[in-house]
């Protein structure tokens, strides 16, 4: 007689038993969860990113797409979204927080807090979910995510815990000696679905499950082939989920509908050191799914989608071909008068065509295109603009071999200003080990130089909204699973033990050891060159910003500028 083949989900008989014990059940409840976000305090102050209540897009889809696999399977599992991460009122975000550990940084005391309940409720609302799946995305989010699952353990020793996100995959160990019985390597889209119906059906897990991790599928992702996201997951009202990561907006954006994230495509062929999107396998969804979806989105009361794609501009690496799917998608966007923000990042070189000055014209013009009507507005929102070289007096040490020269870059910036977008979020790294006093100088001069020139800009436009730039000034953090990282490890830069303050890991708050400066000392610098812009972060947020406001004068600028139009 032949044996059936046992699933071995790891080396742990416990892990094993409790996949085990699932096998052919009815009534399996399985949740999607995000985890509350940590916030940073010195002396009430917050000191690192508060991001609360935007669209949970990667819990959505995955049980989108789980749900479908059951429903083709014919298999009597239910699949839930649970959300403790939003609040009530994102704009008294600090009515509820949760202190948990106080720390010393840089010769302050910092408290750690969790914003909000979700812990607690947490502890509510899953006593009967047998599966649990965590998006641990970012590694500042970490200690919630270990609180979870702690949380979880206590319910129930049985429950069935897998991880997944950025941070997961690139410390698979850290979340499995937490507790976690699996954690997904890669993305999931596929393979969860598969693990979940091959455990129902008491299937061999042999080149799916192993040492603890989910393994991606076989092949490359197809976006096409995705279910659409069910917006029917969400115990909340749509416009619950008001904010990016980028920021508020406008009152009459969010009186047209909701406000949700939507990718065209993922992955990314860049090496940058310090990003881990290079991971992921390129895939492009086509002109007719992207119309598609875009109609579901409408039809399910979304008015404003944030392109969430690791690089959008990537397109045209296949020429004419992709420049025509661009342009085709932003017209369907102006077409039907959608708002849209660009919050992960434009690679603005592309903007201009390869080894020429000239602009892809007709598809900057509709990629930036707003109504100039702060009332009932349509087009271009806001947008994160990478500005590396900005760090530079001059383009002789480029750190990055996708910029542009300054002179290209401040040219494509200036085009950009005077298109009228609302906001652009102007990305400039500081605290990169070998930074001195001499190029922290050249930074103060270059954002001075900006200042000047969006102002110059301004001033000459006859437009209602004029653009603002909000300086997001970043600390050049070595995130797990990118070559800075290991190379941190490896020169022993890193002041602060990743397990112990995962928090510090946000963007905000440095921790890597410099030449020059100490990772307190390049937080201070970027608080500094803050007031300096007059990006004030309001309460942990991007302030939203319309009005003209006061802007520094010019001193002369480290780089030259005369290219400029």
């Amino acid at each position: 007689m032949e044996m059936a083949v046992q699933p071995r989900i790891s080396d742990s008989p416990a892990k094993l038993d409790r996949a085990l014990r699932l096998r052919g059940r009815r009534g399996i409840s399985i949740h999607m969860i995000s985890v509350p976000t940590p916030v940073l305090l010195r002396a009430d102050q917050p000191i690192s990113p508060n991001r609360t209540n935007y669209f949970p897009t990667p819990q959505l889809m995955l049980a989108s797409a789980v749900q479908t696999r059951f429903e083709r399977e014919d298999i009597p599992w239910d699949v839930h979204f649970s959300d403790f991460k939003s609040i009530p009122d994102m704009n008294a975000w600090d009515a509820d927080l949760r202190p948990y550990e106080e720390f010393v940084y840089g010769g302050h005391t910092v408290t750690k807090c969790f914003v909000g309940d979700g812990l607690e409720r947490l502890e509510e609302e899953l006593q009967e979910a047998d599966i649990v799946c965590i998006t641990a995305n970012f590694t500042l989010e970490a200690r919630p995510v270990v609180e979870a699952i702690a949380a979880l353990r206590r319910m129930e020793k049985d429950k069935l815990i897998l991880v997944g996100g950025r941070d997961a995959m690139a410390r698979p160990d850290y979340f499995l000696r937490m507790g976690a019985d699996l954690v997904a390597y890669g993305d999931a889209d596929l393979a969860l679905p598969e693990l979940l119906v091959r455990i129902y059906r008491g299937g061999d897990l042999t080149g799916l499950v192993q040492g603890g991790r989910l393994l991606p599928a076989a092949g490359r992702i197809v976006l096409d082939e995705l279910p659409l996201i069910r917006f029917g997951f969400l115990r909340r009202p749509l416009t619950h989920y008001c904010e990016s990561g980028g920021g508020q907006f406008l009152p009459s954006i969010l009186e047209k509908g909701g406000v949700a994230y939507f990718e065209t495509s993922r992955g990314c062929f860049r090496e940058c050191n310090f990003c881990t999107e290079r991971l992921t396998r390129r895939s492009e969804m086509s002109l007719a799914r992207f119309r598609e979806e875009v109609d579901w989105y409408r039809a399910n009361g979304v008015n404003t989608i944030m392109l969430s794609d690791d690089n959008l501009l990537q397109r045209l690496n296949h020429a004419e071909r992709g420049e025509r799917e661009l342009i085709a998608m932003f017209e369907y966007l102006h077409e039907r008068q959608m708002v849209w923000e660009f919050p992960v990042g434009i690679e603005i070189g592309r903007l201009m065509r390869r080894d020429s000055q000239e602009f892809h014209e007709r598809l900057f013009d509709l990629m930036f295109w707003n109504n100039d009507d702060p009332d009932d507005f349509a087009g271009a929102f806001r947008s994160l603009i990478p500005f590396e070289n900005v760090l530079r007096a001059d383009d002789s040490a480029l750190r990055l071999k996708k910029m542009r020269s300054i002179n290209e870059n401040f040219r494509i910036l200036s085009r950009v200003i005077a298109s009228g977008i609302p906001q652009v979020n102007l990305a400039v790294m500081i605290g990169f080990p070998h930074d001195t006093e001499a190029s922290l100088a050249d930074t103060r001069r270059n954002l001075e130089e900006i200042s000047r020139l969006r102002r110059e800009i301004a001033d000459a436009s006859p437009r209602t909204i004029k653009t603002h730039i909000n300086f997001s000034l970043f600390t050049a953090t070595p995130y797990p699973g990118t070559p800075y990282f290991t190379e941190a490890l490896r020169e022993r830069r890193m002041e602060y033990d990743i397990e112990e303050h995962p928090e510090l890991w946000n963007l905000y708050t440095s921790v890597v050891r410099g030449d020059t400066f100490s990772a307190a000392r390049t937080t201070e610098n970027r608080l500094e060159l803050l007031e300096l812009t007059r990006s004030h972060h309001v309460s942990g947020k991007v302030k939203l910003h319309l009005a003209d406001e006061a802007l520094p004068r010019s001193t002369p600028p480290a780089a030259t500028v005369t290219e400029v139009a």
